[in-house]
């Protein structure tokens, strides 16, 4: 798509001033695919206006190396052309010069103007449910409030639905282990909705029994479970290390547009730049990870204990809502042997 300012010029074409930036009725200009950009441009703030040049990178990088093959005039041959483009080239690809910010947004967002539609503690919820979710053969499923939550104690695979007898009166849904019939048969029995449910309640009337215990117990190993301070000072330096070697191969691409040296030991020496920033890269997001694992599981165990705290009484009958709240998964070994995991990493 061209440029806005390339419109500028055909002001009889897209319909815009670019003295006075005055909306005109819009038109179609047949020269270029936009279609009533002259109209557009006055809708953005008008502190933005000066800065809206182009909305075409190639076109941006393409001015950025003309203006330097303009200053040195003329090329002893093609070669000599082609490093001043690459050395430009690779500078945009390793700087921040690609993801600069041209326009300043922050005033454009208005905070405390209304009440939440979600209530905080709700939301930050989500955003570690979502987190913690992820593909592959164990992913999450909510079609059902137990799907993804019951697990074969025997190979570990979770348990999936089964109707039987679906076109008669002995119709009956069942749940049982996904892999049963891989390869070595799984000796896992089957369970119904009503086993689950009675294991359930069980073992969640027996934790809100022993709630004062499970707090107390929380407050003296949570800081040996979930703190971060090691792994804060560990990405610092790494950080930093990137910061380094970003710089290095920053002046590396420098020197080689601005004075003639061997290609081949340029070519070497900025592979092993790459190659050690790469490393330091992947080390540094496997830090931030492992933090980013330990706030959520931190947040998720407080979560779960709010809620305990909140029960004074006993369940009665199976509530979905402490379900999903409480419950991280079941595991079934047998029909005498069904265990509940919950949030906080307790079984029963």
């Amino acid at each position: 798509m061209p440029s806005i300012k390339v419109c500028h010029r055909q002001t009889f074409l897209c319909g815009i001033s670019t003295r006075q930036k005055i909306c005109l009725p819009p038109v179609i200009c047949p020269t270029c695919t936009c279609r009533s950009l002259g109209h557009l441009l006055p809708s953005y703030p008008t502190e933005h206006w000066n800065r809206i040049r182009t909305n075409n990178t190639i076109e941006r990088v393409n001015r950025e190396i003309k203006r330097r093959t303009r200053a040195i005039g003329a090329f002893h041959d093609g070669q000599s052309a082609l490093m001043l483009v690459c050395a430009r080239l690779r500078h945009v690809a390793v700087s921040d010069w690609g993801s600069k910010r041209y326009l300043n947004m922050d005033h454009l967002y208005v905070t405390g103007n209304h009440e939440a539609i979600i209530e905080p503690e709700i939301f930050d919820m989500v955003q570690r449910e979502l987190a913690r979710r992820c593909k592959g053969r164990n992913r999450h499923s909510g079609v059902h409030d137990f799907s993804g939550k019951i697990k074969c104690g025997e190979c570990g695979s979770w348990f999936g639905s089964k109707v039987w007898h679906s076109n008669d009166k002995y119709r009956r849904v069942i749940w049982q282990c996904n892999h049963k019939y891989d390869g070595k048969k799984c000796s896992t029995p089957h369970v119904d909705d009503k086993t689950i449910e009675t294991a359930f309640l069980r073992s969640v009337n027996r934790l809100i029994a022993e709630k004062s215990t499970v707090m107390a117990n929380y407050e003296t190993i949570k800081e040996m479970l979930f703190s971060t301070d090691s792994l804060e000072s560990e990405e610092k330096e790494l950080r930093h290390e990137m910061e380094v070697v970003s710089n290095m191969i920053r002046d590396a691409i420098n020197e080689n547009a601005r004075t003639a040296i061997d290609q081949t030991d340029f070519q070497s020496r900025y592979d092993s730049l790459v190659k050690r920033f790469d490393d330091t890269k992947a080390k540094h997001d496997a830090v931030c990870a492992e933090m980013d694992d330990k706030r959520i599981r931190r947040a998720t165990v407080e979560q779960f204990l709010a809620d305990i705290a909140k029960r004074n009484t006993l369940l009665t009958e199976f509530e979905t809502e402490t379900w999903r709240s409480l419950v991280n998964y079941v595991t079934v070994y047998n029909l005498e042997d069904i265990r509940i995991t919950f949030k906080n990493g307790k079984e029963i």
